[in-house]
């Protein structure tokens, strides 16, 4: 006995194709008919991905010269603040040359002045060699 009944008709969620099918996929997209369509496509996927890769890259290249610029602005005000007779603007040349040479005398004299000034730039949170010896 052959069935003489016709497939269902059915409209996929996806891809909009109406077919009479007997099988759960669409013949055109392969989906499920049942199945909810995607909320966004490949290529609203891409675009956000790609914009969000933008804003990342963005965020970084402001937020990099802005930790070297604070972090600069610390040093120049710890040292005007610790080392007498340096202003601000001395402190800034000299974390900038310590940026660009990695070393800078800061002040010499006397050891135990040397010392007491130390330990205050250190407890500040920069980061010093040991005192040199004459």
């Amino acid at each position: 006995m052959v069935s003489t009944a016709e497939p269902p008709l059915r409209t996929c969620r996806t891809c909009g194709n109406v077919e009479r099918n007997i099988h759960y996929r669409c013949s055109n997209c392969g989906r499920d008919y049942a199945a909810d369509p995607p909320r966004f496509s490949r290529r609203q996927k891409l675009t956000a991905a790609v914009v969000a890769g933008v804003v990342v890259l963005v965020g970084l290249a402001i937020a990099i010269p802005l930790l070297l610029t604070s972090k600069s602005e610390h040093v120049a005000n710890t040292l005007a603040r610790y080392i007498p007779g340096m202003t601000v603007d001395q402190g800034f040349a000299m974390a900038d040359k310590i940026h660009n040479t990695g070393q800078a005398i800061v002040w010499s004299g006397a050891k135990e002045t040397a010392e007491l000034y130390w330990e205050q730039l250190k407890e500040e949170g920069l980061t010093m060699a040991p005192l040199e010896r004459d």
